[in-house]
């Protein structure tokens, strides 16, 4: 939506769409990760794995990912996957996954288990990472904290989980939609240490 509202400058015309699952078609010659015929989840954000934040641990804010890909709409060789028939470059917003197929780095390409659902799996990429992000790296959780989630939407609860999982001992979920409460309380699995409101 950021890029429709015209609210992130993004090049035009564009394909969007930054959760991918599915099915690898080919590998480049370098790629061990996968295999054609794996199962995959894509990140939102591809790192190439070297700039100073990648160095850090922080792949989130990769300087190439956003100076290529976020400024520019390009993979890392200075190209996009798309274009049009007059042979008109077409920016790749993100992998350019609202696409049949798309083109992804390597290192933004998981395995998925087959008891995953692929139309499942794709909010992985985006709202899960994000979460995993703020909790491990912004937030730090770690075990026996409190912690207050504002809002119970993909993100929210994905920080739900992870709270759980890094042994916090309480935690507060906050939203004005009483059936994102619910389903907060349901997929929790908290029980007594999720409260809602």
């Amino acid at each position: 939506m950021h890029a429709i509202k015209d609210e992130v400058k993004f090049p035009t015309p564009a394909v969007l769409g930054h959760e991918v699952s599915g099915v690898v078609r080919a590998i480049g010659s370098k790629v061990t990760r996968v295999r054609p015929g794996d199962r995959v989840v894509c990140s939102f954000i591809m790192p190439r794995g070297y700039c100073r934040h990648c160095s850090s641990g922080r792949e989130d804010i990769c300087e190439h990912f956003f100076n290529f890909n976020r400024l520019n709409g390009q993979l890392y060789d200075g190209t996009t996957r798309f274009d049009r028939q007059n042979g008109e470059d077409v920016a790749m917003y993100s992998m350019g996954g609202h696409s049949t197929s798309c083109a992804v780095p390597s290192r933004a390409v998981f395995s998925l288990p087959d008891q995953v659902p692929l139309h499942e799996a794709a909010i992985l990429g985006c709202s899960f990472f994000t979460a995993f992000g703020a909790a491990k790296s912004v937030a730090e959780l770690r075990a026996g904290e409190v912690v207050a989630v504002v809002a119970t939407g993909g993100i929210g609860l994905s920080v739900i989980h992870l709270a759980r999982a890094f042994g916090t001992e309480w935690i507060f979920a906050i939203d004005i939609e009483d059936e994102k409460l619910a389903l907060a309380k349901e997929l929790s699995g908290t029980g007594d240490q999720l409260v809602t409101g």
